[in-house]
């Protein structure tokens, strides 16, 4: 087992400890839907669909058992991350070791690959190499979906960079274009992962960080005048193989 692999061998367990718990769950999904849902839409229920790193399988239970697409798999170097997720969605996840083979033998055969919450756990040399091994994965026209944490938020951003020990990198909007650009994407757009408001605490939730995440990008803009930075806690990027 590799350093990497030995990391995360117990990670769902350990820092994924509410997996199990169905509440917890159904808001993962919640969320999911809500910021992902109109994307989803619009792709074919037969696009053979890649997610990397699958964590308690929440995504993928949305997309198979929830929105019927057909042809979707997940990887992953955790052994505990691949067991729970073939339980939750069957026959649909595999491990893989460290340096991805799996990808090298998939040139060009997926039309979407989504990976969230993943990209930061990478160390910085091993980023380029790896969203280049997504990049050939994916079919001409194909598109990327990558979400992380935010590094731009000044209230929470440094909290989710350490609070995991496994993080190795921290992401803005511009550092993020910017990996995904040298990759070979284009056409890269970029979007704050919003809050649901499926409830009134959540509504006030939103509001209530809606206003703070203006008041923050106005005080970043003191500082950066030339800059309109998004502050959610969250991003994510939306990117394409050209044709």
């Amino acid at each position: 087992m590799t350093d990497k692999s030995a990391t995360f061998e117990y990670y769902l367990t350990e820092h994924l400890n509410n997996t199990g718990n169905s509440t917890s769950r159904i808001k993962k999904k919640q969320w999911l839907k809500y910021n992902y849902k109109n994307l989803l839409l619009s792709i074919s229920k037969e696009s053979r669909i890649l997610e990397v790193g699958p964590g308690g399988g929440e995504l993928l239970e949305l997309l198979v058992n929830d929105m019927n697409f057909r042809n979707v798999t997940a990887i992953d170097i955790s052994k505990e991350v691949v067991e729970f997720c073939n339980e939750i969605v069957p026959g649909t996840t595999t491990l893989v070791n460290e340096d991805c083979d799996y990808l090298n033998n998939k040139i060009e055969q997926f039309e979407c690959i989504m990976m969230l919450h993943v990209l930061e756990h990478l160390t910085k040399d091993r980023i380029h190499e790896f969203l280049t091994l997504l990049y050939s994965s994916l079919r001409k026209g194909g598109l990327i979906v990558i979400e992380v944490p935010n590094m731009a938020n000044p209230l929470v951003g440094l909290n989710y960079r350490y609070a995991d020990f496994t993080h190795e990198v921290g992401f803005t909007e511009s550092s993020l274009r910017y990996v995904l650009s040298r990759a070979g994407f284009t056409d890269i757009q970029i979007f704050p992962s919003q809050l649901p408001t499926y409830s009134i605490s959540r509504k006030l939730q939103f509001i209530l960080q809606s206003i703070l995440n203006a008041i923050l990008s106005w005080l970043i803009r003191i500082y950066l005048p030339t800059d309109s930075p998004i502050t959610s806690t969250a991003i994510y990027a939306i990117a394409y193989k050209s044709n």
